[in-house]
């Protein structure tokens, strides 16, 4: 048995705040979800699985474009033309709307309802396999649908796809919550999850997987993204990583020389994002910001540098583009002792995603603004931001 393990492919993501970006960039990020699937449906065929499993979250949004709808199915139907069964179930982000209007998949598509039901399916060397899985009905899904699985079937393997996250002690359970003890308890030979983006193997005997996305679509998805080819034989289950990234954030450090000028400063930060071997989108953290001069600091902290950098950029071929400057100093400048237990003991006070939401929660209603304040990196970011000002007022004295 062979077959593909795929979620979160966000077909359409918006990637919103690069459309500065160079145009042959900008379309590429545009296009990169439908590249990265196009990249999965053609190993499918390279590969002749038995099936592919999509595990939520396919599409990006509920309301899902007639042009997005009919990408997949022209996929699908790449699929279809030789016979690879495709088993699809929707996720939190694209769940099943029944007002919305939807394209029939061509026949190979087996689209999971939002009760937890079984499919079973033959593969070419005539082994039986079980399918379990579900479809989200609304954003959240807060219920443990572990409960509803059946037990092991009867055929040669049975496969368990959930779209959901591990359960927690907090009231944050909003995605299908399950523990490795109930999987387990079920004797499945495999569980295919989603939602989560970075890749994970939680569990080997059986196989408990997060494939990841396939296409980083922010600052907090670095990386190599892709999907698991996934072959079984005699009850033993190998996986090789199969990466579909078309361009990938970065995080990259810069040491700055001594005293540069403007234009210095420039060229050095351009050389090294074209040393960049793929399509990328870069966070430079720039070290011992100390060798700067205070009005070079201040441009950085407003901006400035970085526009200057990505106009320098625009009308390039380069397909690399700096999204964010950070300004590090070096040891020797930080605070005093006493000066740094003081700002420490502060820090972890107010920097906290509860104290932060606290104090904005007149904001909480625009869900644009939410939705940045609840970015897990957000309180560091604001905590970097702090410190570089500080650190700036001290160089001035």
């Amino acid at each position: 048995m062979k077959f593909i393990h795929a979620a979160d492919a966000h077909i359409d993501s918006p990637f919103v705040g690069l459309k500065k970006a160079s145009t042959n960039l900008w379309t590429t990020i545009h296009e990169s979800t439908f590249t990265a699937f196009e990249k999965l449906v053609q190993t499918a065929i390279d590969e002749a699985v038995d099936f592919v499993l999509l595990v939520g979250d396919s599409f990006d949004q509920e309301a899902q474009s007639l042009q997005v709808q009919n990408f997949l199915k022209q996929q699908f139907e790449r699929l279809n033309a030789v016979e690879i069964p495709v088993y699809l179930s929707y996720g939190n982000h694209d769940y099943w709307d029944p007002n919305q209007i939807h394209f029939d998949f061509p026949k190979n598509v087996h689209v999971f309802t939002t009760a937890v039901e079984a499919k079973t399916l033959t593969t070419k060397a005539q082994e039986t396999v079980t399918i379990v899985g579900f479809s989200y009905g609304q954003r959240w899904l807060e219920t443990d649908q572990t409960t509803q699985f059946p037990p092991r079937a009867a055929t040669t393997y049975t496969i368990g796809t959930l779209h959901g996250s591990q359960s927690t002690t907090s009231d944050a359970d909003h995605y299908a919550p399950f523990t490795l003890s109930e999987l387990n308890q079920l004797q499945y030979d495999y569980w295919a999850l989603g939602h989560i983006h970075k890749r994970q193997i939680l569990q080997e005997r059986p196989y408990v997987i997060y494939p990841g996305n396939l296409q980083g679509r922010h600052k907090n998805e670095p990386g190599e993204k892709g999907f698991y080819l996934v072959t079984a034989q005699a009850g033993q289950f190998e996986l090789e990583f199969k990466p579909t990234t078309v361009i990938e954030w970065q995080r990259q450090r810069f040491e700055i020389p001594e005293n540069p000028s403007l234009n210095q400063l420039q060229e050095a930060l351009s050389q090294q994002l074209a040393q960049s071997e793929t399509a990328s989108l870069v966070a430079l953290e720039l070290t011992h910001a100390e060798r700067l001069s205070s009005d070079l600091i201040q441009r950085v902290n407003n901006g400035e540098l970085l526009a200057y950098l990505q106009a320098a950029l625009e009308s390039s071929a380069v397909m690399h583009w700096p999204y964010a400057l950070k300004l590090q100093f070096a040891a020797q400048q930080q605070f005093s002792q006493i000066d740094q237990a003081y700002w420490q003991s502060a820090a972890d006070k107010i920097f906290t995603p509860d104290y932060i939401l606290e104090k904005a929660q007149p904001l909480l209603k625009e869900k644009f603004i939410r939705e940045a304040l609840e970015e897990p990196d957000f309180q560091d970011d604001l905590k970097t931001a702090a410190e570089t000002i500080l650190q700036e007022k001290k160089l001035e004295d």
